[in-house]
């Protein structure tokens, strides 16, 4: 495509210029596209605590988590889609033209994709960049009517299966009928937008801001590198905390409404040696995983003689008061892990010194992590140090050190 510029007899040397400047952008982009999809492929990330490869690109190369996301897709078309390398590699398409085929190639219509790919290879080498979205979106619009004609008409029954793996993880599927798919979709979009910085934006819900033009300026808001799989869990998982908090009807157990309930002796809480037991988990939970718990929760006292008998049992008491959280939120913003600006709703309370060791539970002991940071102080073996007020470390298992400031700090005199 570029190639083909330098025929026109009216370029003049600074034109030429630019053209082979292009070019040359032009080929570094794909060197650069597959360099990521090879690094995306070994999970290169996660040596530094991001929470995914977006998110790390967004943190190293300092850009937009638009422009992210597109070098993850045109390195994974590169590596998976031979006719599109072809094409960008011989300058056929520029990769303005190549990244509207890309965006349509989704998993439900992969069959119509590959049958359909060298067509709009070839017909998009005749376009402008605007002219190939409209050409893109229509074979879109065209392949899923036909999928919805084509499809039988049947009486939809919703099914959902939950199931608890030996390794303690919980595996969710089934589908909905409509009317309950709409009313779950709306609750997890709520919760999503509840999540996303500066939420009062109704009409915004790109965190990255507008890309229509092609920009890659980072927006001042706060990026949410999560993948939409992993947003969606999240809020279900908020969603399903909030209806046990709030609901009038859900009745009580001794006394109590229902919660997740955790049982784990003193010991294996101090030392995070041992096993803790679950009412909702028949594989129980390490005993790690109960310190992640009770950095945030509800903990009551329970003492007995030997394994079972009971002979007192103290009031419910909040680990970090309200008052507490607002004021973390104050000073953090978001979370302090390596590059991640995950915001309030999904973070937890995390005690430098845990309070069952004997830490404090006030601003100088106390930082917010989202959940996946927390996992990995907890189960990941990186270890967390520092005054939050001023500076903490997050190390990993390989010696690498992540520092972070309060976000009023990243530049002290």
């Amino acid at each position: 495509m570029i190639e083909r510029m330098f025929d026109c007899p009216n370029v003049d040397n600074e034109g030429r210029l630019v053209l082979d400047a292009g070019q040359v952008a032009h080929d570094t982009e794909l060197v650069l596209a597959r360099r990521v999809a090879s690094w995306h492929a070994v999970e290169g990330w996660k040596v530094d605590g991001s929470r995914s490869a977006a998110a790390w690109l967004v943190w190293k190369l300092c850009v937009s988590y638009y422009r992210a996301c597109s070098l993850i897709r045109l390195g994974q078309a590169l590596i998976s889609e031979p006719l599109i390398a072809a094409a960008l590699d011989e300058h056929r398409l520029s990769l303005g033209q190549v990244e509207p085929i890309i965006s349509v190639g989704t998993p439900e219509r992969e069959y119509e994709y590959h049958r359909d790919l060298a067509v709009m290879i070839r017909e998009a080498a005749g376009l402008s960049v605007a002219q190939v979205r409209v050409m893109a979106k229509h074979w879109a619009d065209l392949t899923d009517q036909a999928q919805t004609s084509a499809a039988p008409i049947v009486d939809p029954v919703s099914k959902l299966h939950i199931a608890e793996t030996l390794d303690g993880i919980v595996e969710v599927n089934g589908t909905l009928r409509g009317d309950h798919g709409a009313l779950i979709l709306a609750a997890i979009q709520a919760a999503k937008r509840l999540s996303q910085p500066n939420d009062d934006d109704d009409d915004d819900d790109d965190p990255e801001g507008d890309h229509e033009n092609g920009s890659d300026v980072p927006s001042e808001k706060p990026i949410d590198s999560r993948s939409e799989s992993e947003k969606a869990a999240d809020a279900l998982a908020v969603i399903s905390s909030f209806f046990l908090d709030h609901h009038d009807r859900i009745g009580t157990r001794h006394g109590e409404r229902a919660h997740v309930q955790v049982a784990i002796n003193l010991e294996a809480l101090t030392t995070g040696l041992g096993h803790a037991t679950s009412a909702q988990l028949r594989a129980g939970l390490s005993a790690e995983q109960a310190r992640q718990m009770a950095c945030d929760c509800n903990v009551t006292r329970v003492l007995t003689i030997g394994k079972s008998d009971v002979i007192d049992v103290g009031r419910a008491q909040r680990i970090i008061p309200v008052a507490l959280r607002k004021a973390l939120l104050t000073r953090d913003r978001h979370c302090r892990g390596p590059g991640c600006v995950m915001p309030g709703i999904y973070l937890d309370g995390h005690h430098i010194t845990h309070w069952a060791n004997g830490g404090l539970t006030n601003l100088d002991n106390c930082v917010l992590l989202c959940r996946y940071h927390h996992r990995l102080v907890h189960i990941g073996r990186w270890t967390l140090v520092g005054n939050p007020n001023q500076q903490v470390t997050l190390t990993s298992p390989t010696g690498t050190p992540h520092t972070s400031r309060p976000p009023g700090q990243l530049h002290p005199g």
